[in-house]
């Protein structure tokens, strides 16, 4: 029975840091969104877009850092489709059709792009102006 109990801990461990990385990037997308007033995305799928692409990257700058695997990188981004749905449908189809539209797409790339670097500051200096980075880029997209 030891070998179970064995498997068993460093399962949860393994899950009880995932679910603290999960915290942490919530907490990184909770500082992001509390600058973007929500009505102001309603009707407006170009900013819906921007804005999961934003987050998209700073889960990829947090999956390196942290040497999530596919599987767990995958989970967070569902995860914040979860809680940010913005009319798309949380599911593993719905995030690779995101990535390969941002893949191809300037505007998205720049999005990811700071994303990433807000990410890394937020982790690195505790900047918690970096993750308003979003709602300053929003402003510039007229409508």
């Amino acid at each position: 029975m030891g070998w179970f109990s064995t498997w068993l801990g460093t399962r949860r461990s393994a899950q009880s840091e995932f679910e603290r990385l999960g915290e942490k990037f919530d907490g990184f997308a909770a500082l992001a969104m509390g600058h973007v007033p929500l009505e102001s995305l309603t009707r407006h799928p170009r900013k819906q877009r921007n804005v999961i692409a934003f987050h998209f990257g700073a889960i990829d700058h947090l999956a390196v850092r942290e040497a999530l695997d596919e599987t767990q990188t995958l989970a967070l981004y569902v995860r914040f489709l979860q809680k940010y749905p913005f009319g798309a449908t949380p599911q593993t189809g719905s995030v690779s059709h995101f990535l390969e539209e941002f893949a191809g797409d300037h505007e998205r790339a720049q999005y990811l792009h700071a994303g990433q670097e807000a990410m890394q500051s937020w982790l690195a200096e505790g900047n918690d102006h970096a993750a308003r980075r979003l709602s300053e880029m929003l402003r510039l997209i007229q409508g």
